[in-house]
């Protein structure tokens, strides 16, 4: 129950922060994920798509088999990022994802500002662009470009 009410809170400060970015200068279009550390995968996408009513728009599986990410579509723009608990994905919320629309003009603001983060790649998994900070709290923030291509993009242009 804890974790769905975090959930309703993060999609809560999405719309808020979604409505702040339409109002400043900044390039946010709005909260793109919520990660989740879960004890059992399978459990929680069967909870999330069969209750709450979530679809599994994709996932990544390691060399060995192994469910890393589950990224469940909440709107066409926003997903609850599910991952099996580890030393660095803790039980519960523990990180969020913004998307700008530029990220390395956002990047170069952030650093600006005094933010210390890595230059944007393609890298991952997904296929976005990404970047990420650590909040003095401990907490990551991914920060995210949507690409057509990407595994997001796709699952966006899916949307019904």
């Amino acid at each position: 129950m804890r974790n769905v009410m975090l959930l309703v809170v993060g999609i809560l400060i999405g719309a808020s922060l979604a409505t702040i970015g339409a109002q400043s200068p900044r390039n946010l279009v709005g909260v793109n994920h919520i990660g989740m550390g879960v004890p059992n995968v399978d459990e929680a996408l069967a909870y999330y798509t069969q209750k709450v009513g979530f679809r599994e728009a994709f996932r990544n599986v390691n060399a060995q088999g192994v469910v890393t990410n589950i990224y469940l579509q909440i709107n066409r723009d926003t997903y609850l990022e599910l991952e099996p608990i580890t030393a660095a994905n803790t039980r519960g919320l523990n990180h969020f994802g913004l998307e700008f629309e530029n990220l390395d003009a956002q990047v170069a603001t952030y650093r600006q500002r005094g933010l210390m983060i890595r230059d944007p790649n393609t890298t991952g998994w997904t296929g976005m662009k990404l970047s990420n900070v650590i909040d003095p709290w401990g907490i990551r923030i991914d920060l995210a470009e949507v690409i057509p291509a990407s595994l997001a993009g796709k699952a966006r242009a899916g949307w019904k």
